[in-house]
């Protein structure tokens, strides 16, 4: 009897956590752990945004081989693989033009930059040794430049220089024609960020690790006298700078790791607004036609108006900015939507009901409504908004490529949206209050 009675006890209590597991489980799971799935309902509520895949390309990759990088240049997509070949695309088509070996596998490669000075435009890369550059139309070799010291960021290339941040912490510059030293310009600290040719005002714009911001004459042949103003100005912010220089028309911007973006205007030397963000900086500022945006470490994308026509505003769930769309800016969530901000209230309100159907990365797309998403496998397509008219290659050039001489001379007491701290700050914007304009 005795064992029968613990069997039938047995039997009732595993019934009873039978019983209490299912009605759990019914209920919904009572941990608060963080899923990708977490916000469903938020998603639920968004409407679908209507958007198209315009399309697609799979490059060729072996199973050891990964795509490591994707750069967008005025219409010009170089996806990197971590065999050193480069592949060019055309970002209106996604038609393949050429694929180039550029480096040995493993081999360090920078980002690519582009030179359209005089009638054959080329992609220029820096390497360990060297910057080779590329005719863009073929892929072909067309020059390289020996470098004298190691570099530590890509060389911006002017209509007759190569200047190079080095090791040493000298911008070392060279001649873009034969590969001769020239001179060499000393900076407070250590460079560790790409410096950015302006060909409309012929101005290299470099900032160093001391948070030193400057502007330096490009031109290979100067004024008697003119050694000593080689530097138009240099600004200090007060703090490392964390990521790449953002530059527009006539303001550079530059995230701190005091957790500041700072804005300078470049033509006059003096700096415009600073910006207090949520946090760590991550990344650079990337710059559209009317707005800054910039991630911060852990989650989270600032957005800051050029001007006061919208509201500034922070998306503690996105990652990255993708393209602007006409409903609003498009943005990468932590979880891997996308996710449409309405620009008045910086909320979701629309989502693209689009599956990539494989993890992938995003491009930053500073100039049309394209959303460029690459695969480490080396799949890479474009979707947009449904209707939207085709895409030409004009609309994917920088502005930075034409003069700006006219652009009106920015004031610091009015003008753009950051320089207002008191009166009219919108309710649901919470950094504007630490907007200031920094001390020269």
């Amino acid at each position: 009897m005795k064992p029968v009675f613990v069997l039938n006890l047995i039997n009732a209590v595993f019934a009873l956590l039978s019983a209490f597991s299912a009605a759990q489980a019914s209920s919904g799971p009572p941990d608060r752990t963080v899923r990708p799935w977490a916000d469903a309902r938020e998603r639920e509520v968004l409407a679908p945004a209507r958007v198209v895949q315009i399309w697609e390309v799979r490059l060729p990759m072996r199973l050891t081989q990964r795509l490591s990088s994707c750069d967008l240049l005025d219409g010009y997509l170089f996806a990197t693989g971590t065999d050193g070949v480069v592949r060019a695309i055309d970002a209106t088509t996604g038609r393949v033009l050429w694929i180039s070996s550029v480096a040995e596998p493993g081999e360090p490669l920078f980002p690519p930059v582009l030179h359209r000075a005089g009638d054959r435009p080329m992609v220029a890369f820096t390497r360990s040794n060297d910057v080779i550059l590329l005719d863009l139309a073929t892929g072909f070799a067309v020059n390289r430049v020996q470098l004298q010291a190691p570099p530590v960021a890509s060389a911006a290339v002017t209509t007759t220089l190569v200047f190079v941040p080095s090791v040493s912490g000298r911008l070392r510059s060279y001649q873009l024609r034969s590969g001769l030293p020239e001179f060499p310009i000393g900076t407070t600290g250590l460079l560790s960020a790409m410096s950015v040719y302006v060909p409309g005002h012929d101005l290299l714009l470099a900032l160093d690790t001391n948070g030193v911001m400057a502007a330096i004459t490009a031109a290979e042949e100067l004024p008697e006298g003119a050694s000593k103003r080689r530097v138009r100005f240099a600004i200090h912010t007060g703090a490392r700078p964390v990521g790449r220089l953002g530059v527009d028309q006539r303001t550079m911007y530059a995230a701190t790791a005091d957790g500041l973006l700072h804005a300078v205007d470049y033509l006059e030397g003096q700096p415009v607004w600073r910006y207090r963000l949520a946090g760590f900086p991550e990344g650079g500022p990337v710059v559209t036609a009317g707005s800054v945006y910039q991630a911060v470490l852990g989650g989270g994308v600032h957005r800051i108006g050029k001007e006061p026509v919208t509201p500034n505003w922070f998306d503690p769930q996105a990652r990255q900015f993708l393209a602007e769309w006409p409903d609003g800016p498009a943005l990468l969530r932590d979880d891997g939507s996308i996710v449409l901000i309405d620009p008045n209230t910086g909320r979701a309100a629309r989502r693209l009901d689009w599956s990539a159907g494989e993890a992938m990365a995003a491009v930053s797309n500073l100039c049309n409504d394209a959303i460029i998403l690459a695969s480490r496998s080396g799949r890479i397509c474009c979707v947009r908004p449904a209707g939207a008219r085709p895409l030409t290659p004009a609309d994917f050039a920088s502005p930075l490529a034409t003069p700006q001489a006219s652009a009106p001379t920015v004031s610091l007491g009015s003008g753009t949206a950051a320089a207002r701290e008191a009166g009219g700050t919108p309710p649901d914007d919470p950094f504007r209050s630490a907007i200031s304009v920094p001390p020269r």
